[in-house]
Protein backbone atom coordinates (compact mmCIF):
# COMPACT_ATOMS: atom_id res chain seq x y z
CA UNK A 1 0.00 0.00 0.00
CA UNK A 2 1.33 3.22 -0.86
CA UNK A 3 0.51 6.77 -1.12
CA UNK A 4 -0.44 8.14 -4.87
CA UNK A 5 0.18 11.63 -6.73
CA UNK A 6 -3.25 12.49 -5.22
CA UNK A 7 -2.18 12.97 -1.70
CA UNK A 8 -5.81 11.31 -0.55
CA UNK A 9 -5.37 7.90 -3.08
CA UNK A 10 -3.04 5.23 -1.93
CA UNK A 11 -2.54 2.19 -3.93
CA UNK A 12 -3.06 -1.54 -2.78
CA UNK A 13 -1.35 -3.85 -4.64
CA UNK A 14 -1.46 -7.67 -4.75
CA UNK A 15 1.79 -8.92 -4.46
CA UNK A 16 0.40 -12.57 -4.84
CA UNK A 17 2.42 -14.17 -7.82
CA UNK A 18 0.48 -13.90 -11.55
CA UNK A 19 -2.14 -11.63 -9.37
CA UNK A 20 -2.75 -8.23 -11.21
CA UNK A 21 -5.30 -7.05 -8.80
CA UNK A 22 -4.65 -3.30 -7.78
CA UNK A 23 -6.95 -1.35 -5.97
CA UNK A 24 -7.54 2.68 -5.04
CA UNK A 25 -8.79 3.84 -1.68
CA UNK A 26 -9.42 7.47 -1.01
CA UNK A 27 -8.76 8.34 2.49
CA UNK A 28 -10.64 10.49 4.80
CA UNK A 29 -9.37 14.35 3.94
CA UNK A 30 -8.10 14.29 7.82
CA UNK A 31 -5.32 12.03 6.92
CA UNK A 32 -4.26 14.30 3.86
CA UNK A 33 -0.88 14.80 3.63
CA UNK A 34 -0.22 12.00 6.54
CA UNK A 35 3.21 9.73 6.68
CA UNK A 36 2.60 6.07 7.47
CA UNK A 37 4.29 5.15 10.60
CA UNK A 38 3.91 1.98 11.37
CA UNK A 39 1.52 -1.29 10.32
CA UNK A 40 0.10 -4.16 12.18
CA UNK A 41 -3.00 -5.50 12.76
CA UNK A 42 -4.56 -4.09 9.75
CA UNK A 43 -3.87 -0.41 11.28
CA UNK A 44 -1.66 1.83 10.19
CA UNK A 45 -0.70 4.17 12.34
CA UNK A 46 0.06 7.59 10.68
CA UNK A 47 1.11 11.18 11.78
CA UNK A 48 1.26 14.82 10.73
CA UNK A 49 2.68 17.66 12.77
CA UNK A 50 0.60 17.34 15.99
CA UNK A 51 -1.62 15.01 15.29
CA UNK A 52 -1.72 10.83 15.32
CA UNK A 53 -4.21 8.50 13.55
CA UNK A 54 -4.83 5.02 13.80
CA UNK A 55 -6.81 4.07 10.48
CA UNK A 56 -8.11 0.87 9.34
CA UNK A 57 -8.47 1.27 5.18
CA UNK A 58 -10.84 -1.81 4.88
CA UNK A 59 -13.27 -0.68 7.61
CA UNK A 60 -12.88 3.02 7.59
CA UNK A 61 -12.32 3.24 11.19
CA UNK A 62 -10.36 6.15 12.82
CA UNK A 63 -8.65 6.86 16.29
CA UNK A 64 -7.28 9.94 16.16
CA UNK A 65 -5.02 11.73 19.04
CA UNK A 66 -4.96 15.51 18.56
CA UNK A 67 -2.79 18.34 20.48
CA UNK A 68 -0.33 16.02 21.55
CA UNK A 69 3.65 17.34 20.92
CA UNK A 70 4.65 13.17 20.26
CA UNK A 71 4.31 13.22 16.85
CA UNK A 72 8.00 11.95 15.64
CA UNK A 73 8.90 8.75 13.29
CA UNK A 74 9.33 6.13 16.30
CA UNK A 75 5.81 5.16 17.13
CA UNK A 76 4.44 1.91 17.56
CA UNK A 77 1.22 0.29 18.86
CA UNK A 78 1.19 -2.89 21.41
CA UNK A 79 -1.85 -4.31 19.20
CA UNK A 80 -5.24 -4.22 17.93
CA UNK A 81 -6.24 -0.73 17.88
CA UNK A 82 -9.71 -1.69 18.70
CA UNK A 83 -9.12 -3.80 21.64
CA UNK A 84 -9.26 -2.58 25.33
CA UNK A 85 -5.55 -3.28 25.86
CA UNK A 86 -3.71 -1.13 22.98
CA UNK A 87 -0.87 0.63 23.98
CA UNK A 88 0.82 3.84 21.73
CA UNK A 89 4.53 3.53 22.29
CA UNK A 90 6.88 6.46 21.39
CA UNK A 91 10.86 5.62 21.54
CA UNK A 92 13.24 8.31 21.30
CA UNK A 93 17.21 8.40 22.60
CA UNK A 94 19.15 10.50 24.71
CA UNK A 95 22.75 11.73 25.70
CA UNK A 96 24.75 9.76 22.78
CA UNK A 97 22.10 7.21 22.18
CA UNK A 98 22.59 5.24 26.20
CA UNK A 99 19.68 6.51 27.74
CA UNK A 100 16.19 5.75 25.67
CA UNK A 101 13.00 7.41 26.78
CA UNK A 102 10.08 5.35 26.21
CA UNK A 103 6.45 7.17 26.52
CA UNK A 104 3.26 4.95 26.41
CA UNK A 105 -0.15 6.44 26.15
CA UNK A 106 -2.97 3.64 27.82
CA UNK A 107 -6.54 3.39 26.41
CA UNK A 108 -8.84 6.53 27.51
CA UNK A 109 -5.80 8.40 28.74
CA UNK A 110 -4.77 11.36 27.55
CA UNK A 111 -1.32 11.89 29.02
CA UNK A 112 1.48 10.51 28.53
CA UNK A 113 3.51 8.16 30.91
CA UNK A 114 7.19 8.73 30.40
CA UNK A 115 10.16 6.53 31.45
CA UNK A 116 13.86 7.46 31.61
CA UNK A 117 15.73 4.02 31.17
CA UNK A 118 19.59 3.71 30.91
CA UNK A 119 21.01 1.59 28.33
CA UNK A 120 24.18 -0.43 29.00
CA UNK A 121 25.50 0.27 25.84
CA UNK A 122 24.96 3.11 22.91
CA UNK A 123 22.00 2.27 20.11
CA UNK A 124 21.01 4.53 17.61
CA UNK A 125 17.62 2.97 16.80
CA UNK A 126 16.90 3.21 12.92
CA UNK A 127 13.40 3.93 11.65
CA UNK A 128 12.60 0.20 10.97
CA UNK A 129 9.71 -1.33 12.50
CA UNK A 130 10.08 -2.92 16.04
CA UNK A 131 8.96 -6.80 15.79
CA UNK A 132 7.24 -8.71 18.94
CA UNK A 133 8.68 -11.96 19.32
CA UNK A 134 8.03 -14.35 22.98
CA UNK A 135 6.02 -11.63 24.58
CA UNK A 136 8.95 -8.35 23.82
CA UNK A 137 9.61 -5.91 21.25
CA UNK A 138 12.98 -6.49 19.16
CA UNK A 139 14.80 -3.14 17.51
CA UNK A 140 17.70 -3.23 15.07
CA UNK A 141 19.88 -0.10 15.14
CA UNK A 142 22.02 1.17 12.66
CA UNK A 143 25.01 -1.18 13.64
CA UNK A 144 22.89 -4.24 13.39
CA UNK A 145 22.64 -4.50 17.60
CA UNK A 146 19.72 -5.89 18.70
CA UNK A 147 17.54 -4.09 21.47
CA UNK A 148 14.61 -5.78 23.19
CA UNK A 149 11.63 -3.66 25.14
CA UNK A 150 9.61 -5.85 27.44
CA UNK A 151 6.23 -4.17 28.40
CA UNK A 152 4.88 -5.54 32.05
CA UNK A 153 1.83 -3.54 32.98
CA UNK A 154 2.81 -0.01 33.85
CA UNK A 155 6.72 -1.50 33.95
CA UNK A 156 9.40 -0.88 31.00
CA UNK A 157 12.76 -2.34 31.08
CA UNK A 158 15.30 -1.96 28.15
CA UNK A 159 18.60 -3.67 27.29
CA UNK A 160 20.72 -4.39 24.07
CA UNK A 161 21.45 -8.17 24.06
CA UNK A 162 25.13 -9.16 24.56
CA UNK A 163 24.26 -12.16 21.65
CA UNK A 164 23.23 -12.22 19.16
CA UNK A 165 26.29 -10.36 17.51
CA UNK A 166 25.35 -7.82 15.19
CA UNK A 167 24.91 -9.18 11.86
CA UNK A 168 26.72 -7.15 9.87
CA UNK A 169 28.60 -3.41 9.85
CA UNK A 170 26.10 -1.35 7.75
CA UNK A 171 22.75 -0.71 8.34
CA UNK A 172 21.58 0.07 4.81
CA UNK A 173 18.16 -2.10 3.40
CA UNK A 174 18.58 -3.57 7.21
CA UNK A 175 15.03 -4.96 8.92
CA UNK A 176 14.02 -7.34 11.81
CA UNK A 177 11.00 -9.83 10.67
CA UNK A 178 9.74 -12.44 12.45
CA UNK A 179 9.23 -16.10 10.95
CA UNK A 180 7.58 -19.06 12.08
CA UNK A 181 9.84 -19.49 15.68
CA UNK A 182 12.62 -17.54 14.53
CA UNK A 183 13.63 -13.70 14.19
CA UNK A 184 15.58 -12.75 11.50
CA UNK A 185 17.59 -10.07 10.38
CA UNK A 186 17.81 -9.27 6.62
CA UNK A 187 20.33 -6.61 5.43
CA UNK A 188 22.26 -5.50 2.14
CA UNK A 189 25.71 -6.98 4.24
CA UNK A 190 28.69 -8.87 3.88
CA UNK A 191 29.56 -11.69 6.42
CA UNK A 192 26.85 -12.33 9.10
CA UNK A 193 27.41 -13.24 13.01
CA UNK A 194 24.06 -14.63 13.32
CA UNK A 195 23.75 -17.88 11.77
CA UNK A 196 23.14 -17.67 7.62
CA UNK A 197 19.44 -18.28 6.08
CA UNK A 198 20.04 -19.69 2.82
CA UNK A 199 16.23 -21.04 2.31
CA UNK A 200 13.29 -19.82 3.94
CA UNK A 201 11.40 -23.13 1.65
CA UNK A 202 7.53 -21.89 1.53
CA UNK A 203 7.84 -19.18 3.28
CA UNK A 204 8.01 -15.15 2.26
CA UNK A 205 9.42 -11.99 3.57
CA UNK A 206 7.70 -8.69 3.29
CA UNK A 207 9.87 -5.87 4.55
CA UNK A 208 9.64 -1.69 5.00
CA UNK A 209 10.26 0.54 7.06
CA UNK A 210 6.70 0.67 8.24
CA UNK A 211 5.46 -3.18 9.02
CA UNK A 212 7.36 -6.17 8.01
CA UNK A 213 6.16 -10.05 8.55
CA UNK A 214 5.97 -13.46 7.26
CA UNK A 215 3.40 -15.46 5.51
CA UNK A 216 3.61 -19.05 4.43
CA UNK A 217 2.95 -19.11 0.57
CA UNK A 218 2.50 -21.95 -1.74
CA UNK A 219 6.40 -23.47 -2.62
CA UNK A 220 6.28 -21.69 -6.20
CA UNK A 221 6.19 -18.44 -4.61
CA UNK A 222 7.77 -18.98 -1.39
CA UNK A 223 11.77 -18.68 -0.62
CA UNK A 224 11.39 -14.72 -1.88
CA UNK A 225 11.88 -11.37 -0.15
CA UNK A 226 9.79 -8.17 -1.10
CA UNK A 227 10.56 -4.96 -1.14
CA UNK A 228 8.38 -1.75 -1.25
CA UNK A 229 9.82 -1.08 -4.36
CA UNK A 230 8.64 -1.28 -8.55
CA UNK A 231 9.76 -1.76 -11.76
CA UNK A 232 7.02 -0.83 -13.81
CA UNK A 233 3.77 -2.03 -12.62
CA UNK A 234 5.68 -4.90 -10.86
CA UNK A 235 6.96 -5.50 -7.31
CA UNK A 236 10.16 -6.27 -7.16
CA UNK A 237 11.73 -9.14 -4.66
CA UNK A 238 14.84 -11.23 -3.97
CA UNK A 239 14.93 -14.56 -4.59
CA UNK A 240 16.88 -16.87 -2.26
CA UNK A 241 16.52 -19.48 -4.63
CA UNK A 242 18.24 -18.05 -7.58
CA UNK A 243 19.26 -14.89 -6.32
CA UNK A 244 17.69 -13.06 -8.59
CA UNK A 245 17.84 -8.98 -7.15
CA UNK A 246 18.78 -6.44 -9.88
CA UNK A 247 16.80 -3.08 -8.62
CA UNK A 248 17.90 -1.06 -11.46
CA UNK A 249 15.46 1.12 -12.43
CA UNK A 250 13.39 0.64 -9.70
CA UNK A 251 11.14 2.66 -7.74
CA UNK A 252 11.02 2.91 -4.20
CA UNK A 253 8.13 4.03 -2.32
CA UNK A 254 9.30 5.68 1.10
CA UNK A 255 5.48 6.55 2.07
CA UNK A 256 3.89 2.45 2.22
CA UNK A 257 3.41 -0.19 4.00
CA UNK A 258 3.13 -3.83 3.55
CA UNK A 259 -0.59 -4.63 5.09
CA UNK A 260 -2.90 -7.73 5.80
CA UNK A 261 -6.57 -7.50 6.78
CA UNK A 262 -7.36 -7.94 10.19
CA UNK A 263 -8.56 -11.14 9.34
CA UNK A 264 -5.10 -12.44 7.76
CA UNK A 265 -2.50 -13.11 10.45
CA UNK A 266 1.28 -12.92 9.81
CA UNK A 267 3.35 -15.65 11.07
Amino acid sequence: MFAEKDKNVYKLVDSRPKSNHNYLIRIPSSLEDTMIRYCNHGWLLMSRREAIHLYNPFRGDIISYTDTNKVEENFFFTSKPSSSGCFLISISLLFLFKIITVSTLAPGEEEWTCNKLQGNVSFMKTHNSPVLFQDAFYFLDEDGNLGKLKLEGRNVSWEVLDKPQRPCNAFHKNFLVKCGRELLSVGACGKMAWEAVTNLSNYALYLSRSSSFSVVTSPDAGNRIYFPSFRGSGIVFFSLQDSFRDLYGTKLHLNSCWIKPGWCQAL
